[in-house]
Order: structure tokens, then C-alpha cells, then sequence
């Protein structure tokens, strides 16, 4: 996805007691246009290339209670808290593969098990990330 808007919450920009030992892009209230989408994505998804779109930062396993009740923060595979492994748009190091995973990059990437919704016509990438902020 390429980039348009992405921003922080105020407790990440305020936050000293989180201390990460690895580098790592910040932005997880990401807006975007899809910049390029593989067909089994395109079909399973229904984004299409040059879609603008909301990407929730949590990226799920798709396979727990939590994932089908739609309540992805609880999913273990986004707590980076408790899992080194967690996948969190924001949160996730740049050294895990495809280093793409914060909203202050140019490029974001976007899995299959990525939570994605529409902006609907009409919205800016600015205004969805107001709204997509609150």
C-alpha cells in the first residue's frame, strides 16, 4: 500500500515507558491506495489496485475466537506485549521481513490476515485519518 496518512495516538507519542531495543516505523492509523495487489488478494479481500483504504493496525491470525467475533486486539497473534512474534502496524520491528510495517514508511505491507476497509468516495486520506483517529 502506498502511504498517504499515517499517525500516532497520543499515548505512543507521549509514552517513555516503552523502550524497544529494535528500529522500527512508527504510524498505525494508516490511509492508503493499494499500489499493487496479487489476484488471490484482489479475490479474497475485494481491493483492487488504487482502492483508497483504512488498514486497522492489528494484523490477526484469522483462526481464534477473538478474530471471528472481529475483536483483533485480543487476537494473541497482535499483542506484542506477551508475543515476540506479534505483528502490529507501528509496533513491529523493521527487521522483521518485509520491513514494511508502520505508517511513517513510504510503502506499507499488507498480508493476507490484515484487517482493511474502504474509505468511502468523497473522503480525503486526510479526513479518513481524522476519523480513523479518533
Amino acid at each position: 500500500m502506498k502511504m498517504e496518512v499515517g499517525g500516532i495516538c497520543a499515548p505512543t507519542s507521549s509514552s517513555t515507558s516503552i523502550r524497544r531495543t529494535t528500529s522500527h516505523h512508527h504510524g498505525h492509523e494508516n490511509i492508503g491506495y493499494i499500489a499493487k495487489a496479487g489476484r488471490e488478494f484482489t479475490q479474497r479481500k475485494g481491493f483492487k489496485e488504487g482502492d483508497l483504504v483504512f488498514v486497522e493496525h492489528y494484523v490477526s491470525c484469522g483462526k481464534c475466537e477473538w478474530c471471528h467475533a472481529g475483536q483483533y486486539r485480543h487476537c494473541e497473534n497482535t499483542n506484542w506485549r506477551t508475543n515476540p512474534d506479534a505483528i502490529r502496524y507501528g509496533y513491529t520491528s523493521a527487521e522483521k521481513a518485509p520491513h514494511l510495517w508502520g505508517g511513517f514508511a513510504q510503502y506499507v505491507y499488507l498480508p493476507w490476515n490484515s484487517v482493511i476497509h474502504h474509505v468511502p468516495r468523497g473522503v480525503t486520506p486526510e479526513l479518513a485519518g481524522l476519523v480513523c483517529a479518533r
